[in-house]
């Protein structure tokens, strides 16, 4: 059965979420790290998605993103595939880094701070209200969980 496409728009807030296979780590070194995030700093601002937060871990890394006018399924494979090729040459692998395809959950947190409804995102992201609805609802559990902060 194929999958389900990932919803997103320019604008769409996404907490994503990749983990290693196995749960493996992903990150044997600093220089591991600091390679994961050159090219995360090179692909931000080539995509124009904005990265608001990270949190690398040895198995997963978490983020927190909002889509420009690439898609996040771009920005995330373009990430990934460079990593993974760059990793398993470093180390004299083959195979797979990551479990499965990220995880990537929609947050609507701060359209109340915008002054937009969840039916006006639903609209503009052409999903259903109730989506739009418990996107709002993950996005500020994530909010308080995590003491994010919008700033204007």
């Amino acid at each position: 059965m194929p999958r389900k496409g990932r919803i997103d728009a320019p604008g769409a807030l996404h907490h994503v979420i990749i983990r290693g296979i196995e749960r493996r780590k992903i990150f044997r070194s600093d220089y591991d790290r600091k390679n994961f995030i050159s090219r995360l700093a090179v692909l931000v601002p080539a995509t124009q998605i904005d990265c608001f937060a990270w949190a690398m871990l040895d198995n997963h890394v978490h983020f927190l993103l909002r889509t420009g006018l690439t898609p996040v399924s771009n920005f995330m494979s373009r990430l990934l595939t460079g990593y993974v090729g760059w990793f398993n040459r470093k180390y004299k692998r083959h195979g797979q880094l990551f479990q499965n395809r990220y995880k990537s959950i929609l947050c609507f947190w701060a359209h109340r701070k915008l002054g937009m409804t969840t039916i006006e995102i639903a609209r503009r992201l052409n999903i259903s209200q109730p989506t739009a609805s418990r996107s709002s609802i993950r996005g500020g559990q994530i909010e308080k969980e995590n003491r994010f902060e919008l700033i204007a």
